[in-house]
């Protein structure tokens, strides 16, 4: 198992943390919550990291443009029938996600 920084370069800050396992429950998840017109359907994945405080989890997409993504599993173990669930947000690498969330977060949950 890989940890977060090997795939991001960078220590993360709280509340993102390490996976404490090798993170197939999750993409198991995603899978079954995943609309056909999701950003990330059909495509794979890997669990990353996650955020200690919500369900949201830092996956690396393996073989697209935008490297990481951030979802918001709801943990319903099915598809939502509500356009736009699970949340999912797309960064171009590592660093767009560290700028654009990791910091923010670790802001807001320190302040």
């Amino acid at each position: 198992m890989n940890s977060a920084s090997d795939h991001l370069g960078f220590k993360l800050l709280d509340p993102w943390v390490d996976l404490r396992d090798d993170g197939a429950a999750l993409v198991t998840e995603l899978k079954k919550e995943l609309r056909k017109d999701g950003a990330l359907y059909g495509v794979e994945v890997e669990a990353v990291a996650f955020r200690c405080d919500c369900d949201d989890i830092l996956f690396l997409i393996k073989g697209r443009n935008e490297k990481f993504a951030v979802v918001h599993l709801t943990w319903s173990g099915k598809t939502d029938n509500n356009e736009g669930w699970p949340w999912t947000e797309l960064y171009s690498d590592a660093e767009d996600w560290r700028v654009r969330r990791m910091l923010p977060d670790h802001e807001d949950y320190t302040a």
